[in-house]
């Protein structure tokens, strides 16, 4: 019971950090998304 607790906390944690390391890139990507196109359109 113990082991499978901890093995499933190891689980939650490793999703955990994929989805910050996910919405981190998205985010990076987003802002150069969106200063490209403040530059295409001149601003």
């Amino acid at each position: 019971m113990k082991e499978w607790f901890h093995a499933s906390l190891r689980s939650v944690y490793l999703y955990m950090a994929l989805g910050c390391m996910a919405l981190h890139f998205f985010c990076v990507f987003f802002k150069k998304l969106k200063k490209s196109d403040n530059q295409a359109q001149g601003f």
